[in-house]
Order: structure tokens, then C-alpha cells, then sequence
């Protein structure tokens, strides 16, 4: 597979790949069931770390990693999980380009105002703070942004097409991202 020769092409090759891969997985269920649920939904964020790293030649993905977690934490299926999701990311922001940028996609796949997207902002920028401000308060902080990302339905096929509307959205940011840092 050649590698993209612009954004734009790069953003809709990986939108096509979460297609024919939702596709997939949907064809083998039947039509109460036509959503994915988080194991599906983390094997669809696992291979489309995968494939953009074969299709840009590439060992890590941290930017489209960045936007897959936080994707899940959309869909995560408790408050452990979600907040177990966030630790990854916050340990993983270093180093990554346009991790603002990233968040506002999400952000605004979830419908978060200013006031939200700025709290979680400066919560997952500002986590050099974490060890200062003591674990217990840090635990605070995690739990409360992990409320941020919980949906107002249990329906559990109006999760899976949020958290996908939230992985298009903020994949297409990081690869904006990535292809602007020239990786």
C-alpha cells in the first residue's frame, strides 16, 4: 500500500477502514443488535492504530492513539473502565502534537460547551500537577472528567454511534496532527 500523498487522502482511507470494519463486525449480528459494544468497539480502535501505522510506514501512532482512547472512554461500559481509559491517556500526552486540538474534536462530537472543553483541557494538559496535588485528589479529577464524557442514554446503540462519531471526528484531527508535525 502506497502511502497517502495528503490529508485529506490519509483522513479517508481511515474513514473507509472504520467502515468496512464496523461493516464487518455488524453483517454477523442480527438487527436488534446492529452496534458494536466496547470489546468491538477497543478491536476497532486497535486496528486502526495498526493500519495507520502500516499505511504511513510507521512504528506508533500516538496521536490516532490519543484519539482512539479517548473514543472508548465514550463507550466504556463503567466508571473503573473510563477512568482506567483517561490514566492512559494522561500518561500518554507528552510529545503529542495538536493534543488540544484532538480533545476539541472530541469535545464537539460530544457536544461539550466551552466550559467543559476547557476544564478537560486543562485537566489533560496540565498533568504535570497530578503528583502534587496528591493521588486522592487526583482520583477527584479523573472522576470528574470521566463524568464529562458519560452520555445521558444507556442505549447502547446511540453509545456506539457516538463513540464512532467521536473516533471519525478526533482521528481526523490527529492525522491533521501527525501529518502537519511530519510523521
Amino acid at each position: 500500500m502506497a502511502k497517502p500523498e495528503n490529508i485529506a487522502e490519509a483522513q479517508a482511507r481511515i474513514a473507509n477502514f472504520i467502515t468496512e470494519e464496523k461493516q464487518r463486525v455488524l453483517r454477523r449480528k442480527s438487527g436488534s443488535e446492529q452496534f458494536l459494544d466496547y470489546g468491538e468497539f477497543a478491536t476497532l480502535c486497535h486496528k486502526v492504530q495498526v493500519e495507520w501505522c502500516s499505511m504511513m510506514e510507521r512504528k506508533n501512532a500516538r496521536e490516532i492513539e490519543a484519539a482512539c482512547n479517548f473514543a472508548q472512554v465514550v463507550i466504556a461500559p463503567n466508571t473503573r473502565t473510563k477512568i482506567k481509559i483517561l490514566k492512559q491517556i494522561t500518561s500518554g500526552v507528552g510529545g503529542v502534537a495538536g493534543f488540544a486540538a484532538i480533545l476539541a474534536a472530541v469535545g464537539s462530537s460530544l457536544g461539550w460547551g466551552a466550559t467543559a472543553l476547557s476544564a478537560a483541557t486543562t485537566f489533560f494538559v496540565g498533568t504535570s500537577m497530578v503528583p502534587v496535588m496528591g493521588w486522592a485528589t487526583a482520583g477527584v479529577a479523573f472522576l470528574g472528567i470521566a463524568l464529562y464524557f458519560a452520555c445521558k442514554s444507556d442505549d447502547p446503540y446511540e453509545l456506539s454511534n457516538k463513540a464512532e462519531q467521536t473516533l471519525r471526528n478526533s482521528v481526523n484531527k490527529a492525522i491533521e496532527e501527525a501529518w502537519n508535525k511530519g510523521e
